[in-house]
């Protein structure tokens, strides 16, 4: 990493920390049920274990006491009072999910300056700064599972990712129901999507992923349906549908039948070739998306949030143009995954949650569309991701190879011909073709500065060779 993007990294979290901080100026304590945080937390430092008889409000949290653990650990390690550990821990951990969002961008993109405006995106978004300035399991879930996240993505080409993959797993299962519910259902969209989008190949790296998954959904449900009691008693059989346990059935029936039609795709030799968008597609995307959320902004104001009873004021939404005018990039920017290196995984994270809060809106079913941290925050990494790409171009128009102009006449057909018939830009020729494409250059500005580099690089052989001789 070059010093001047550790610099800047450094910068966001920091401010991201003061962010998240800033209500502790001006609050004793902030966030909702702190009193039955605070309580459990109390009886932990004094008993050295969370008691699951309890008689608060959230009968769930003891079942759940990765928070508690931590916050546990600091306090009986630093000596600190316990209202400094609860009002200060979670909300930096909380500040610290700008750190995987960075380096998913910059695993996917290989860009420093997308990365870098992802991040930057989570320092401020107000759902998410909001949510994860409270000192909830929430907060504490959401870093975990972007983490996780990050890691699924490694697990494919690198093994050694699987162990603190599977750490980073267990203490989720044990730390938020919420988070682990988005984070399942994302790494399955993950593989499903992957098994449809070509066929499928049992290689190394695509067992690792199957196996995984499957270790994850049978922690999860064991530990649902065995050891959390009151969460399986009080917030399972919330739905509408009877009797309850239907639900999970029909779950595994649709991962049988997707199942199936993986297999069946792998005697269908077609693979999907995304087509490079043009200037209209992005235009009407773009308008498309800022008119979707800013009529759901208004509804919220006239008749209630979406599956809830909250209404928002018109000064309230007010307060989230911006965001919505920022956030609104990804619709056009969507398409541009396609041809980054593990932009199909991203892809799939924001249809797992996109299809899961429209089937929400829908149906209104508290359980799938949850207004928490981690609804709001699943949203964020493909949605900053994507942003960053519009908000790049800006700074690559800037940059200009002078030698360009020289060298592409002569080597731009071949690359035009090529670049026709497989529909897509050619390879950023500096990482090779694991690494993604510019996708806010135009074509023929990809295709000018490959064969610029190609000139470079055999002018440079040239000297090298005379310098030898």
């Amino acid at each position: 990493m070059r010093k001047s993007t550790a610099l800047g990294l450094t910068a966001l979290v920091l401010g991201s920390v003061a962010v998240r901080l800033s209500p502790l100026w001006s609050f004793l304590y902030w966030g909702s049920d702190t009193g039955e945080y605070f309580a459990i937390l109390r009886d932990l430092v004094r008993t050295g274990h969370v008691s699951t008889t309890y008689d608060g409000w959230g009968v769930t949290y003891p079942y759940f006491p990765g928070m508690f653990f931590l916050q546990g650990g600091l306090a009986h390690l630093s000596g600190l009072d316990l209202p400094t550990v609860l009002n200060v821990l979670v909300p930096i951990l909380g500040a610290l999910s700008v750190v995987p969002i960075f380096l998913i961008a910059r695993r996917v993109t290989g860009e420093d300056r997308v990365a870098l405006f992802a991040a930057a995106v989570l320092v401020g978004a107000i759902p998410h700064a909001y949510t994860t300035a409270h000192p909830a399991p929430a907060t504490v879930g959401n870093l975990l599972a972007l983490t996780g996240l990050l890691l699924f993505l490694r697990l494919r080409t690198d093994r050694a990712a699987l162990v603190p993959l599977a750490v980073v797993s267990g203490t989720l299962i044990a730390t938020h129901h919420l988070s682990l519910y988005f984070f399942l259902l994302m790494v399955l969209g993950t593989i499903i999507v992957q098994g449809l989008a070509r066929p499928w190949r049992w290689t190394a790296g695509s067992k690792r992923e199957v196996a995984y998954a499957s270790l994850l959904l049978a922690g999860t449900f064991v530990y649902w349906l065995v050891y959390a009691t009151t969460f399986r008693e009080f917030i399972l059989t919330d739905v509408d549908i009877r009797p309850w346990w239907a639900l999970l059935v029909l779950f595994g029936l649709g991962l049988v039948f997707l199942g199936g039609i993986i297999y069946a795709r792998t005697r269908i030799g077609w693979r999907y070739r995304p087509r490079y968008p043009g200037l209209r597609y992005r235009g009407t995307a773009y308008a498309s998306a800022v008119g979707v959320i800013l009529i759901l902004g208004i509804v919220s104001v006239l008749f209630g949030v979406p599956g809830t009873t909250f209404r928002v004021s018109p000064e309230g939404l007010l307060y989230f143009v911006p965001l919505v005018l920022l956030i609104s990039f990804s619709a056009p920017g969507r398409k541009f995954l396609d041809f980054d290196r593990d932009g199909l995984p991203v892809n799939a994270w924001l249809s797992s949650s996109s299809n899961l809060r429209s089937w929400g809106l829908s149906s209104r079913h508290a359980s799938s569309f949850p207004i928490d941290t981690w609804s709001t925050s699943s949203y964020r990494s493909p949605f900053s991701r994507v942003s960053a790409l519009f908000a790049s171009w800006i700074w690559e128009q800037s940059e200009d190879d002078s030698e360009s102009s020289q060298a592409w006449p002569s080597a731009w057909p071949s690359w035009r011909t090529r670049s026709q018939a497989s529909h897509r830009p050619p390879p950023w020729p500096v990482g090779g073709r694991g690494r993604s494409p510019r996708p806010w250059i135009p074509r023929i500005g990809l295709e000018i500065m490959r064969a610029a580099s190609s000139c470079r690089t055999i002018t440079a052989l040239r000297r090298s060779s005379g310098s030898a001789d």
